[in-house]
């Protein structure tokens, strides 16, 4: 039996439920984007509170806050490469927008009007240089726009690609795509598909390893898969989450948006490459060694179902989004909660 971490200082709490946290490149702050209409900045050693942005309606400044739909709200937000600027992406499903803004880390401030979408996108990110911005819808071609001016860019980029939840599901040259209980692995350069790889259920999550020779994969059934990704065999027996039958913490009721969801729904790479986290329906996260499967930590609870784990940039914390309206720093070699 699986003994449950017991978390020992608050967690950061939002209002409703956290879509996704990101810490700065140095690794001193956490980004989180809730659908409460807030993105919120942390002290990632302490837990902290150092800011809040409070996404309004781009047109009057006005809150929106009081007429969220269950849909709505800031679904991502993220440091530019150089720590000084956020990127934010809200979806507003009672005017049928989506906006992409960037801000003052620091303190919060707008400094870009949201960027002129023409049509509904489901990823902004920006681009390693930081001086670009992409955005793209699930099945079109991405738009590149210029960070400091928030202007288009003439030429888009060319090759098309269909990003899941992050960008991370490509390296240099290889793009994965997700299909029911199938990942693709697509050679970019001529759109050659490489591997076929399948899980008994849905798949929801795929990333390459740092050194882009294996490929995880998330699945609905409840298990997570490596692979070599060269020729698609499996490096290592499935790594299993809790079973249904193990008793965990009842859902919270009245939670704005909550949907009951199952099986594992995200998984990260160490910056390393020899550890996985990974988030799941069964409301636990869980650290894995790649190698042999074995799991390296206590079991990460939150209340309700998790959205996401990942990892900060030298591996120490990290970090579990969830339905319960909170994220939680977690010590990577503990289990603890910090």
């Amino acid at each position: 039996q699986r003994t449950f971490a017991l978390p020992f200082s608050p967690p950061l709490r939002h209002n409703r439920i956290v879509n996704s946290a990101k810490f700065s490149p140095d690794g001193t702050r956490l980004v989180t984007a809730s659908d409460d209409a807030t993105v919120r900045i942390w002290d990632a050693r302490t837990g902290a509170p150092l800011a809040t942005v409070r996404i309004g309606d781009a047109r009057t400044g006005a809150p929106l806050a009081p007429v969220l739909l269950p849909q709505d709200g800031v679904k991502f937000a993220e440091f530019s490469p150089d720590g000084e600027r956020l990127l934010t992406f809200a979806q507003f499903m009672f005017r049928s927008v989506n906006e992409v803004q960037v801000w003052e880390a620091r303190r919060g401030q707008q400094v870009l009007a949201p960027l002129a979408l023409k049509e509904p996108i489901a990823f902004a990110r920006f681009m390693e240089d930081g001086r670009r911005i992409v955005t793209g819808s699930e099945h079109g071609r991405p738009q590149l726009w210029d960070a400091a001016t928030g202007e288009l860019v003439e030429s888009p980029i060319e090759a098309k690609f269909e990003p899941p939840s992050d960008l991370t599901t490509r390296d240099r040259r290889r793009s994965v795509a997700i299909e029911g209980k199938t990942a693709t692995i697509t050679d970019d350069p001529s759109g050659q598909k490489l591997l076929v790889l399948k899980h008994d259920e849905e798949i929801s999550a795929a990333r390459f390893s740092p050194d882009g020779l294996r490929l995880a994969t998330a699945s609905r059934d409840g298990t997570v898969r490596v692979w070599d990704a060269r020729d698609g065999r499996p490096l290592v027996e499935a790594f299993k989450h809790l079973d249904e039958s193990v008793d965990k913490p009842k859902p919270a009721d009245g939670v704005p948006g909550l949907r009951e969801t199952s099986g594992v729904v995200s998984v990260e790479f160490s910056p390393d490459g020899q550890s996985l986290a990974t988030a799941s329906g069964d409301r636990t996260a869980q650290l894995w060694d790649v190698r042999s499967g074995a799991a390296l930590s206590l079991v990460l609870p939150h209340d309700v179902w998790l959205s996401t784990a990942l990892f900060s940039r030298e591996a120490r914390r990290l970090v579990t989004t969830s339905y319960d309206s909170t994220a939680r720093l977690w010590d990577v070699t503990t289990g603890r909660a910090l």
